[in-house]
């Protein structure tokens, strides 16, 4: 499944410009992983973690077991020791002591028989006893505000790695090439001056300052920049398309420039063929049948079987960003949990579409999904679009619904952040719930609770859950949907078709 800033971290040199690794680019919550297994004795980097910042180390051990290795500036999320098997739920097993924030720190640990030993800057900092030696893959993650990191050093016996994340492998050339160009074009312009010699070496020297300048431009100012010309931009402020020009100005030039020097250059085109994100779903329909099978693409006609149905309508979050494939997403979760429970088949249909907003999703409703003939409806919208769109949105569907008597669950759409602009929208969606009767489920509370969010790795970037965080969701989220469906005394129309 798609996620933002997936592609851009692949494609863009803000992640490693400066010859250095910027795992927090793009918004944040991006994973790094060694290309092999490995059985490592000692491994050393080099990192600078942000105030509120955390570096997490794991190290895998077979069968979808995990250890992870949490080194923080955070309060919300502590320095810790945690194991984790067959998800992203993390269980705590030793508290460890916060990193300094803000400096470079240098880690090393070394990984003997039984006991795991960490050192900052060259002196002890804990020991961890009774632990086997790890093996297999490497991972280095963060959260939101990111952690940079110089290098990273693996021992394997008598064998060593070194990774220095240098992004400037190719530049003596490149410069190379420039300094030639500019050197033809001071000789082509000394042959009409009158004084060639002194014409030449004055035009050598403007050249090779305006090129010093340029690349000293790039190297410190412009190469950090989250600016991908590849992708589609999530902003269409002036200021973000002059950039987006700018970056595919210089894209086209030193991608042309590859390809005749015979150097490497991204393109979307390899990353896709890569197989890195095989499958990018950004819009339903997605049907699950009441058999549990679920597909892609299929609109159901009307039901003859007397299946019960239920509809999803949100955006990327509910599309299923963020999980690995569309039967982890928490709209498939939650119709097999929903299946447990039913006395006569169920029907689900996911008509969301990442990026959109209320208004053009009951639009799209009315034109292609409205003959699926929902009893329930759950509706999760709070993020896309301004105020205003949202509330005329909501209002569309809530309207519909209320007529035609589809019962209807609203939820205050999780994020891992809270700031006066949420809530506000959150009001939006409790004013509309009380005018129209409906009951609304704050998911944003539930997963910002100290207890759930720090259980385990929930989110991808602000918005889009983990595997782990959409499990969370279907279980807070199938219970609500059965109580709400099947209690005639909730709030709410009456005339949607009870499972029972």
């Amino acid at each position: 499944m798609l996620l933002m800033g997936a592609d851009e971290m692949l494609l863009s040199r803000a992640p490693l410009s400066q010859n250095q690794l910027h795992l927090g680019s793009f918004y944040g919550f991006q994973r790094l992983r060694y290309y092999r297994a490995i059985r490592p004795s000692s491994i050393e980097m080099e990192v600078a973690v942000p105030q509120g910042g955390y570096l997490e180390l794991q190290l895998d051990s077979g069968k979808g077991a995990f250890s992870l290795l949490r080194f923080s500036a955070s309060p919300e999320f502590p320095s810790g020791y945690f194991l984790g098997k067959d998800s992203e739920k993390l269980e705590l097993l030793s508290s460890l002591p916060e990193i300094p924030e803000g400096t470079w720190q240098r880690l090393k640990f070394e990984f003997r028989e039984n006991r795991w030993i960490a050192s900052l800057n060259s002196k002890q900092w804990f020991a961890l006893e009774d632990l086997a030696p790890p093996h297999g893959q490497m991972t280095l993650g963060t959260g939101s505000r990111g952690v940079d990191i110089r290098s990273v050093q693996i021992g394997e016996g008598s064998a060593t790695t070194l990774e220095t994340f240098e992004n400037s492998r190719d530049f003596p050339r490149v410069f190379l090439f420039f300094l030639c160009v500019l050197t033809a074009l001071s000789l082509v312009l000394a042959k009409r001056s009158s004084k060639p010699v002194f014409a030449a070496v004055l035009a050598s020297g403007i050249f090779f300052f305006l090129g010093v300048g340029y690349f000293s431009f790039d190297y410190f100012y412009w190469s950090k920049k989250e600016v991908c010309s590849l992708t589609r931009p999530w902003s269409s402020d002036f200021r973000s398309r002059l950039d987006l020009t700018v970056e595919a100005v210089r894209y086209e030039l030193f991608q042309g420039l590859g390809r005749w020097m015979s150097y490497g250059y991204p393109d979307l085109r390899s990353v896709i063929e890569a197989r890195y994100i095989p499958k990018r779903y950004i819009e339903g329909p997605f049907f699950c049948s009441s058999g549990g099978e679920c597909s892609f693409g299929k609109v159901p006609p009307p039901s003859e079987n007397h299946s019960a149905r239920w509809m999803l309508v949100g955006t990327s979050q509910a599309m299923g960003a963020g999980a690995k494939n569309l039967s982890e997403s928490f709209f498939s979760k939650t119709h097999q949990l929903l299946r447990k429970e039913w006395k006569r088949p169920l029907e689900g249909l996911n008509i969301s579409v990442s990026g959109s907003n209320g208004v053009d999703l009951f639009s799209r409703f009315q034109q292609k999904y409205q003959d699926f003939r929902p009893d329930f409806m759950v509706i999760n919208l709070s993020i896309n679009g301004d105020e205003p769109t949202l509330e005329a949105g909501l209002e569309k569907f809530l309207n519909w619904n209320q007529i035609r008597g589809i019962r209807t669950l609203l939820l205050k759409e999780a994020v891992d952040q809270e700031n006066d602009g949420f809530k506000r929208r959150y009001e939006i969606i409790s004013r509309l719930a009380r005018k129209y009767q409906v009951p609304t489920l704050d998911m944003h509370s539930y997963l910002f609770a100290p207890g759930v969010r720090q259980s385990g790795k929930i989110w991808w970037d602000l918005i889009h859950l983990t595997n782990y965080g959409q499990t969370l969701v279907s279980e807070k989220l199938a219970p609500a949907i059965l109580e709400t469906w099947t209690d005639a005394s909730k709030p709410g129309p009456r005339g949607g078709v009870p499972p029972g």
